[in-house]
């Protein structure tokens, strides 16, 4: 169930993400650069995603919550990284 819920969410996202970059004209009047706030859309979707995926794996799996912690801050670490 929280499986669905999390891809249901992330495909939200992604949709606006989308009409977001379509509609892409008016909005950059609104943001400062015109390339760096795209760039910070996806940057927070994809950190949002590998937050939904540690909390849905550590549910499941609660006995490897510690490699689970780890394995995520280098996801995260990596991420920042880029």
């Amino acid at each position: 169930m929280i499986l669905w819920l999390t891809l249901f969410a992330s495909g939200i996202i992604l949709l606006s993400i989308l009409i977001l970059g379509i509609k892409w004209k008016r909005l950059k009047l609104f943001f400062h650069d015109e390339n760096y706030t795209y760039f910070e859309i996806c940057f927070i979707t994809l950190y949002f995603l590998e937050q939904a995926v540690f909390i849905t794996l550590s549910y499941f799996y609660p006995d490897y919550s510690v490699f689970l912690t780890g394995f995520f801050a280098l996801i995260v670490i990596s991420t920042v990284a880029m």
